[in-house]
């Protein structure tokens, strides 16, 4: 029996390797990098790089579980869903490492599309029993 580890070492090695300041990601490249993440060992957020333009950036978030509570300064957001399904809460006040209180939840499955503003506290949870995965865009303000 092959461990786990072996098989993941073997995924691991068979992705496609992306350069960085690269401008474009293929569907098949992007679904390379949810097989990547998926035979990674199990963890609630998985974040691989995606695009790389400067401070401009693209990745994939695989999450299995609640991702910390979040606020990126400087930083605009485009979610777009890819694979599964969740809750994104948008708004109120980040209290802990994995709590949001108030907000606005919406939630979210393949192919629907959420900007969130620089500075807002959001965070991310799966449904449960399912991946979900994500393109996160990160746009830095001109000036910030």
């Amino acid at each position: 029996m092959i461990s786990r580890f072996v098989l993941a070492a073997a995924v691991l090695a068979a992705a496609p390797a992306f350069a960085q300041d690269t401008t474009f990601a293929s569907s098949a490249q992007v679904q390379a990098l949810i097989a990547k993440a998926r035979a990674m060992p199990p963890q609630p957020v998985i974040s691989l790089p995606v695009i790389s333009t400067g401070p401009q950036k693209v990745g994939l978030d695989y999450r299995t579980g609640i991702g910390a509570a979040a606020a990126h300064a400087g930083q605009d957001e485009l979610i777009w869903v890819v694979e599964g399904a969740g809750t994104i809460t948008v708004g109120g006040a980040i209290t802990g490492p994995e709590k949001l209180d108030g907000g606005t939840p919406r939630h979210m499955a393949k192919g629907d599309v959420l900007f969130i503003p620089m500075d807002t506290p959001h965070q991310l949870i799966p449904d449960a029993g399912a991946p979900w995965a994500l393109l996160a865009f990160h746009v830095t303000r001109a000036g910030k």
